[in-house]
């Protein structure tokens, strides 16, 4: 128990001056044995300061420093002259060996003289934590191992709390005088306190609130008033970094130009100017074109790059200078992405070529027979695949009276054209009809067939005397004159 002043005034064995406790002071137990006398053994606790050191009962008897003419550590009766044990040795807690009778007062101890054990001063230690990782008292130097760096946070999207434990790893209650102070940047809140008592062993919590109100790195200075005579304030730095600037797109990628009827899907890539938040709504926009997405979008790169599939609907049009342009998105601490001025990236080409036949001559007969005499252009509506060779039909078919073809391109691979010898074969067909088909434009899509209908004539048939018939027969003097039909 706390003892309050008292005097202890045997005019013949001097005085006891009994003091205060000092706040948060405290001492260990003293653990008395082998005394001869046995009403000395046992175990004797704190009870406040004598004469300035630590003194302890046990029931009617106690330790404790006394300065008479030889000053001396006094083991016995609590308020009375007399001595059991004593002890010279001037220690600042009672000493473990050196008891003896008899060093100043009346001494009714017997042998054999007793030990003490214990009685050491109960101090605290102060050991503040992060993570599980000791932060220094001082420490100036922020880290996000122990806590004490908060990362990077969007400015007004949000705040991040941390909690650090304050451990007692000494052997005395530790006191905490709250609340935690925080000085420094005004962005940084102590949003719960610690517990005002630590016992030794144990420990207790606080959190900081990092909620950024500007950009850049912000710091401040925790402090903790404690009963840690050597570390009070315990000290140590954070910091955290505003981040209120949005994402900027750097650069958009068309996987392929032009998107034609072969391959209706294009492959878009976007990068951005840092790491992104990957569950954001971003959204692809075309100026041309019916769009359908495929299979969501993929995050690389550390999540600065995405990439998706889109597929275009076939509405057989010719667009250049598609735009793509990109909105939604948000980077890791959730600013929203910059304005994107859209650049052109690709064309769409789904429009089928046409061609348009021709011949040189539309009516074949015997003058026409001869090499390289018909001629048949298909005139197309764009550049064509020179690779790609379309194919020229005659309907009814004419491989006997139109030989030995012959083709090349022209025009810029406009103009297709097919040389034929014509033989006499005596062929008479009215209203031919020829076809063009097969052939794709520079970007793949396939030409439509073409048909010039009831186009050409042939007749390489030649006439034959079917009959001769005479008008009268016989021929006389009254009539000289003679009709022949053929």
């Amino acid at each position: 128990m706390l003892r309050t002043l008292r005097a202890l005034c045997v005019v013949a064995f001097g005085c006891a001056f009994v003091g205060l406790t000092a706040a948060g002071q405290s001492y260990a137990p003293v653990v008395v044995s082998g005394a001869g006398s046995p009403e000395m053994n046992g175990t004797y606790t704190y009870s406040g300061l004598v004469n300035g050191k630590p003194s302890y009962v046990n029931g009617s008897y106690s330790i404790e420093w006394l300065t008479n003419a030889t000053s001396y550590w006094k083991m016995g009766l609590i308020g009375y002259g007399i001595d059991y044990y004593c002890n010279l040795d001037d220690t600042t807690t009672p000493p473990s060996a050196g008891w003896q009778g008899g060093c100043g007062a009346v001494s009714s101890g017997v042998l054999p003289y007793p030990t003490a054990s214990g009685g050491e001063e109960l101090l605290p230690e102060i050991d503040v934590r992060g993570n599980g990782t000791s932060i220094p008292d001082g420490d100036a130097s922020p880290s996000a191992g122990d806590l004490s760096d908060f990362g990077t946070i969007g400015v007004a999207s949000g705040s991040v709390t941390h909690t650090f434990s304050i451990h007692n790893i000494g052997t005395g209650t530790l006191s905490i005088a709250t609340p935690v102070t925080i000085s420094g940047a005004g962005d940084f809140t102590a949003v719960s306190q610690p517990s005002t008592a630590i016992s030794a062993g144990d420990s207790s919590t606080f959190s900081v609130r990092f909620d950024a109100i500007a950009d850049g790195v912000r710091s401040a200075t925790v402090s903790i008033a404690n009963g840690d005579a050597d570390e009070d304030p315990y000290t140590f730095a954070i910091q955290g970094t505003g981040d209120g600037v949005g994402p900027t797109v750097t650069s958009v990628v068309a996987g392929t130009s032009p998107v034609y009827d072969g391959d209706l899907t294009q492959e878009i890539t976007v990068t951005f100017s840092e790491a992104m938040t990957t569950g954001a709504a971003l959204t692809i926009s075309f100026s041309a074109g019916t769009w359908t997405p495929g299979a969501a979008g993929v995050w690389s790169s550390g999540d600065t790059v995405w990439t998706r599939t889109y597929s275009v609907t076939d509405a057989n049009a010719a667009v250049a200078n598609v735009t793509v342009d990109v909105s939604g998105a948000q980077d890791a601490v959730g600013n929203a992405q910059q304005d994107y001025a859209p650049q052109a990236e690709f064309s769409i080409d789904t429009q089928n070529p046409t061609a348009v036949i021709a011949a040189n001559d539309v009516g074949i007969y015997d003058v026409d027979v001869g090499v390289g005499r018909f001629v048949v252009t298909a005139t197309f509506s764009e550049a064509m695949n020179p690779a790609v060779v379309p194919s020229l039909v005659f309907l009814p078919g004419m491989a006997t009276t139109f030989t030995n073809p012959s083709a090349a391109w022209s025009s810029g691979n406009t103009v297709y054209t097919w040389t034929y010898d014509v033989a006499d074969d005596g062929a008479m067909v009215l209203d031919v009809d020829l076809m063009v088909s097969g052939g794709a434009d520079a970007a793949g899509n396939t030409q439509g067939s073409a048909l010039r209908a009831d186009y050409v004539d042939v007749d390489l048939q030649n006439p034959t005397v079917m009959s001769v018939v005479a008008g009268t027969s016989p021929v006389y003097d009254g009539d000289l004159t003679q009709e022949i039909t053929v």
